[in-house]
């Protein structure tokens, strides 16, 4: 079991720098006026999917008897899923620059939460 609980904690400070990048970049691209460019979705798409996948492994440590030491873990975890499914609501909707400010502040907002998820454990 160990190695399962190393494998659901090693991805973190990765997913944390890729999170503040991600919101970076939609940020500087919302204060240009411009829309989440292709590949910006691409990222956050990919960040989710091992987002999902790190949940996927929690939740196999969970139902073989190792919790996380806050019950908080739980609740960052699907606020940050949450926030980074919500920016594709607005692909079709709203401005370029709104656009890119959803994304910007779901990344950021994933990525504050990533980090206290990888501090706390």
């Amino acid at each position: 079991m160990e190695a399962l609980a190393r494998l659901h904690t090693l991805p973190g400070l990765v997913l944390v720098a890729g999170l503040a990048v991600l919101a970076v970049m939609a940020g500087a691209l919302a204060l240009l006026d411009r829309p989440p460019m292709p590949w910006l979705d691409f990222a956050r798409r990919a960040i989710l999917g091992i987002i999902v996948a790190e949940a996927a492994l929690g939740l196999v440590l969970t139902l073989r008897g190792s919790e996380p030491d806050e019950w908080v873990h739980w609740l960052y975890g699907g606020i940050i899923i949450v926030a980074l499914l919500l920016p594709a609501t607005l692909v079709t909707n709203g401005t370029a620059r709104s656009r890119s400010a959803a994304l910007a502040g779901a990344a950021a907002l994933a990525a504050v939460l990533a980090w206290r998820l990888w501090g706390s454990g």
